[in-house]
């Protein structure tokens, strides 16, 4: 692979191996960069620490702890009264990220199975779980309590209020793909634009063979040649260019709780990536093509302001509450604090094709962002840091582990990538030693196994 990289050129069609290694690149820069990412894998740790509070009250309370938990506490009325705030957080962040992964069936059945979320649409669900993300990473330090009042009175734009020009937008480029049964989600607007980098390099005849299966493939394809066709651009540069400039703005909504004050508030259709993706598709007809990676400040700026959206620079801006949340989230808030840095100085940084393999852009990332295990971009890294490298795989498992507590699954934490039996041990005892604090009784060790290694997992927890 790393032969594969030494021998690619930006203005060449890469092999396979090479094209397995930007592609997966650009996953790590969509979960590590973007504001999107960021709130995703804050919503982990949101669910950790109210799954924490769920089995202090229970314990408390002389209440038999059943694992998982889900399950039993769906039956007791009584018990989910004594539980009410923290569960509704835990289940307003599993239906977001259900419903955001596309797993429609999987929305459904959790959203109306239970008393606390049934009937609730999505722009209800993403209001309240701004304020309780707000309250579990926030509201515990004094001076954040005027966020917190920002983030209870916000005003939600709700559908029905949309103005006639941006549901023109959704609908219109909904009907190009009329016989799709499929809904649109996250994983169109990562895919394509990894897709996207892939493809740098072809020539224009190769797409246009691609363009004509576009139909066949959702979320690879089909939103590249959406953005070919409203182009109506011959340029496979341009299109790539442009693509991938519309998947990074789909990615930068003002989505953390710390931008209550520059967004103009709450619409649902202005955070979710493949809502904004047919907006900015719409704003392209006005905007026109990005150009150059010079252009992309303006190309940007341009596309909010047709759209009347927060531009980039006051999303990744940093302030008082956005370093508070770097530190309370780790080594995942520092790498996006760092991401955003890079942001604010290049702005174009995240969508030049070659970031993964050309040297003198990969020297600017090395030391922050190299990932060891395809595949495997959302849950850890690599990194010479051995310090952060220990600690994102210790969260990664408290995280995964006390997730299973609370719905089933995994009951054994599956790692993915080759630990040996020391470092599972190393994990078990570390894990284990911090939920143990932080719950104030002693937990068995979580069972850890490598998917990559012959190992076995530590006995289940009693």
């Amino acid at each position: 692979m790393f032969a594969s990289l030494a021998g690619s050129r930006p203005d060449a069609p890469l092999d396979d191996r090479a094209r397995s290694w930007v592609h997966e690149h650009q996953h790590m820069y969509q979960a590590i960069s973007t504001p999107f990412g960021f709130f995703c894998n804050a919503l982990r740790f949101v669910q950790t620490l109210a799954t924490r509070d769920i089995l202090i009250i229970l314990r408390s309370g002389g209440v038999q702890l059943k694992m998982p938990l889900w399950p039993h506490l769906c039956k007791g009325s009584k018990v989910i009264g004594s539980i009410l705030g923290p569960l509704t957080v835990w289940l307003d962040a599993e239906l977001f990220l259900t419903y955001e992964q596309g797993s429609l069936a999987a929305y459904e059945s959790l959203a109306y199975a239970n008393p606390v979320t049934r009937g609730a649409n999505m722009s209800s669900i993403f209001q309240r779980l701004q304020a309780g993300v707000g309250r579990y990473l926030l509201g515990r330090q004094g001076d954040n309590q005027q966020l917190i009042d920002a983030l209870k009175n916000e005003s939600l734009v709700e559908p029905e209020k949309w103005h006639q020009e941006d549901r023109n937008a959704f609908a219109e480029v909904a009907l190009a793909v009329n016989g799709f049964d499929r809904q649109f989600a996250l994983p169109m607007v990562l895919e394509s634009g990894s897709r996207a980098v892939e493809m740098w390099g072809e020539s224009f005849e190769s797409f246009e063979r691609l363009y004509a299966a576009r139909h066949r493939d959702l979320n690879y394809l089909w939103p590249i040649a959406n953005t070919a066709s409203t182009l109506r651009s011959r340029s496979l540069p341009e299109i790539l260019a442009t693509h991938l400039a519309v998947c990074d703005l789909s990615l930068a909504a003002p989505i953390m709780p710390d931008r209550v004050f520059v967004r103009h508030g709450l619409r649902v259709d202005e955070m979710l990536p493949q809502r904004r993706y047919f907006r900015i598709l719409h704003a392209l007809k006005a905007v026109g093509a990005l150009r150059s990676p010079d252009d992309y400040s303006a190309f940007t700026d341009a596309v909010c302001e047709q759209l009347r959206w927060t531009r980039p620079e006051e999303v990744y801006v940093p302030n008082d509450v956005s370093q508070s949340l770097a530190r309370t989230l780790g080594t995942r808030g520092e790498l996006f604090r760092l991401a955003s840095e890079l942001r604010i100085a290049v702005p174009a940084l995240y969508v030049t094709p070659s970031i993964s393999y050309e040297p003198d852009v990969e020297r600017v990332f090395k030391d922050h962002f190299v990932f060891n295990v395809l595949q495997f971009t959302d849950r850890t890294f690599h990194h010479p840091n051995r310090t952060r490298l220990d600690s994102s795989k210790i969260n990664f498992v408290i995280n995964e582990w006390l997730h299973g507590v609370m719905v089933g699954v995994p009951k054994t934490v599956t790692l993915q990538w080759d630990a040996q039996p020391a470092e599972l041990a190393f994990l078990r005892r570390e894990a284990q030693e911090a939920i143990s604090a932080t719950l104030g009784w002693r937990v068995p060790p979580p069972p850890i196994v490598s998917a990559l290694a012959t190992t076995t997992p530590s006995a289940a927890p009693a």
